[in-house]
């Protein structure tokens, strides 16, 4: 009997032992990469923006695309890292390279909502109404984006742009903005 009960006893700690250990190799599988494999992919997001900014228009599809999708995965491997709002701005800009404009003003809406005291926050609010009125190009909604900038943050230097772009520019043709421009000019 007591045979059977150390026996019993030994198998029951193996087990215990080896669940243990495939415990504790699970848990070095997810565990969080160290600051120096953030760093290198920060490094990594660094060239591919510098590879989009300095793109021939033939190959600015293809270095939005790899921006992109390197931006995207950091954001799913990261979505808590100090550096994950500007990785995301990364990837929006990615998203506008590879004319996925719809996609480029969701990014940039998750980064207005999901970070609204940002000092960032304006300069994304005003990308954002350029990008719906330029390459959407939807007036109203780039005129609501942009208002929506004004009234958010009214003493911003961007909303105060935005504000007189608004009230003098917007929807008017390059040849309606040099009339005006004249029209100042010749009153001077």
């Amino acid at each position: 009997m007591k045979v059977v009960i150390a026996s019993s006893l030994f198998l029951s700690m193996m087990f215990v032992s080896c669940g243990a250990q495939e415990d504790q190799t699970k848990q070095e599988e997810v565990a969080p990469l160290s600051s120096e494999d953030v760093s290198t992919e920060i490094e990594t997001l660094k060239k591919l923006n510098n590879n989009l900014i300095a793109a021939e228009p033939s190959t600015t599809f293809s270095a939005g695309k790899a921006l992109y999708h390197a931006a995207n995965e950091f954001v799913i491997k990261h979505p808590h890292h100090e550096k994950t709002p500007t990785v995301l701005e990364l990837s929006a800009k990615g998203a506008e390279a590879m004319q996925q404009f719809q996609e480029s003003v969701n990014i940039l809406d998750k980064l207005i909502n999901e970070f609204p005291e940002s000092e960032e926050t304006p300069n994304y609010m005003m990308n954002k109404a350029r990008i719906v009125e330029e390459k959407i190009k939807s007036l109203d909604d780039a005129k609501a984006a942009y208002n929506e900038l004004i009234n958010r943050f009214p003493e911003h230097q961007l909303a105060k742009d935005a504000k007189l772009y608004v009230d003098n520019f917007l929807g008017k043709t390059e040849e309606d903005v040099t009339k005006m421009l004249d029209s100042i000019n010749a009153g001077h």
